[in-house]
């Protein structure tokens, strides 16, 4: 790297000595190149890519922000010493160059935008290398075509296995966690493995809604190809509602367990799955909008507790029962909610002043103990997340049957709660269903840490295609599918935003 920079330092003095007698641009790249330079400086494809590389000649090529990061695309070609990716030793373009094109060409038909990966500016470098000129021109022409092909190549991996939208940036105020792959690791491990071309068909999602919203998008992409002036309105709302549910099945990992647990938040409602097969569900509850959403969440259950305990946030404490407590110092333990100080010691509610206390100076911590009157009921799910949700039962089971059902603090209630409790521990765990029933009934707290963890999907999907090929719509109840994305039309080459 440092015989490279030494020669950049190199060209630049003579870059500088040539521009005394001449009349053209002052950039590095208009006079790096000029003809009385060619029979005194002879680069290689190695050298002119890192020059356009680590001298930032070419920034229109670089990963643009939020999908590709300009550090990984140098770092690729300096653990190779810029030797070029898709170029053969006489500098002509391999065969996987088409058949990368190929990919990024056909890429509408998974809800991506080919126009996002230059793939102009490909075909123009690939014309002019199959030209057959010679001289410097096609040493810059090679290297520019390698960097954009690499670019395309990491920018499409990003895409098509991370999502196109960055929940992140979209959603601030939404928690969501992602199953990300690393595509510059990707890359370089496929590369070494001479599997590029390989790779690509490895990264497209296979679960079976990801397959069938796509075979739903091929649909309106033919409607679109045979009809003049292209798809109606109220398709590219469908388009485009279809390619933001594919987007966010990219959270998930490519290939999902063999059982699992599903709940669709604007569904309110919870699958067991095993080998493909609903086993059974049932309605839940999800959290209201605003900071109350549920969360999307990608984890494993790893503990079913029995008569469990509420620690209750502080932001429930503070924001609905600090009024209540002011009203009437007994509230809570009517509830059987006990209090706490910072030291974790037990006070009574008569002992504080209340009226003093507010959200700025509350230093006090709130626990119901197990019970009838316990908000979470006879049985709680535990499973590792950002966002300090959980499974739960509830005391409150009226409220299942209203169709519209986000009005928790985030975490899911379950309207069958016990039929989970017993599909877990008893037909996983091999817990007896009498010492489940048994331990329910002693109103005891107990916490079973599970051999097998179940795994635990928390999807969004406000479209879903059914096994007819009719389409449901749910609800957009946190308003997730408010953001702007480019429906692509392979008619005519166009692309609208919606």
């Amino acid at each position: 790297m440092r015989i490279i920079s030494n020669l950049f330092i190199l060209l630049i003095a003579l870059v500088t000595l040539s521009a005394c007698n001449h009349d053209e641009s002052n950039s590095v790249e208009a006079t790096l190149y000029h003809d009385e330079l060619a029979p005194r400086i002879q680069l290689t494809i190695p050298q002119q890519i890192a020059i356009y590389i680590e001298h930032d000649m070419q920034p229109h090529l670089m990963c643009k922000a939020k999908i590709c990061p300009k550090k990984s695309l140098a770092t690729i070609y300096q653990h190779r010493e810029f030797l070029p990716i898709w170029l053969d030793d006489d500098g002509k373009a391999k065969p996987d160059v088409e058949q990368l094109i190929k990919v990024l060409q056909g890429s509408y038909q998974d809800g991506l935008n080919p126009e996002r990966y230059n793939l102009k500016l490909i075909t123009a470098l690939l014309q002019q290398l199959n030209s057959n000129a010679s001289g410097l021109d096609m040493l810059q022409i090679g290297a520019k075509l390698d960097i954009a092909l690499t670019d395309a190549y990491l920018s499409y991996a990003r895409e098509i296995q991370n999502g196109r939208v960055n929940p992140v940036a979209s959603y601030p105020d939404w928690g969501v966690s992602r199953s990300l792959i690393d595509t510059a690791q990707q890359f370089e491990s496929s590369l070494a493995n001479n599997q590029l071309i390989a790779e690509l068909s490895r990264m497209t999602p296979v679960n079976p809604q990801y397959l069938r919203l796509k075979a739903k998008l091929a649909e309106y992409n033919h409607k679109s190809e045979g009809t003049i002036g292209g798809v109606s309105a109220s398709d590219l709302i469908t388009m485009k509602q279809i390619i933001l549910n594919m987007d966010r099945l990219r959270w998930l990992p490519r290939n999902l367990a063999e059982s699992y647990l599903w709940v669709n938040i604007p569904q309110f409602e919870l699958d067991a799955i095993n080998n493909g097969q609903v086993m059974f569900n049932m309605p839940v509850v999800v959290g209201k909008d605003g900071e109350n959403k549920t969360c999307s969440v990608i984890s494993n259950i790893n503990m079913v507790e029995i008569n469990p305990y509420w620690g209750i946030p502080r932001r429930i404490a503070t924001q609905e029962y600090l009024a209540k407590l002011k009203a009437n110092p007994l509230y809570l333990a009517n509830k059987n909610i006990r209090i706490y100080n910072k030291n974790n010691k037990e006070v009574d509610p008569l002992s504080i002043d209340w009226s003093n206390v507010n959200e700025n100076n509350f230093q006090y911590t709130f626990k119901q103990d197990p019970g009838n009157k316990n908000a979470l009921g006879k049985v709680k799910f535990n499973f590792p997340n950002n966002c300090g949700i959980y499974l739960h039962d509830t005391s409150a089971k009226n409220v299942f049957s209203r169709d519209a059902r986000s009005m928790s603090h985030g975490c899911i209630r379950l309207g069958k709660p016990l039929e989970l409790a017993d599909y877990i521990l008893v037909n996983r765990e091999n817990y007896s269903a009498e010492r489940i029933s048994q331990l329910i009934a002693s109103d005891e707290h107990s916490g079973l840490k599970l051999k097998q963890p179940l795994p635990l999907y928390v999807v969004y999907q406000t479209l879903l295609v059914n096994d007819d090929g009719s389409i449901t719509r749910y609800k957009d109840i946190y308003g997730i599918d408010n953001v702007a994305v480019t429906v692509y039309q392979p008619k005519n080459d166009s692309q609208i935003t919606q």
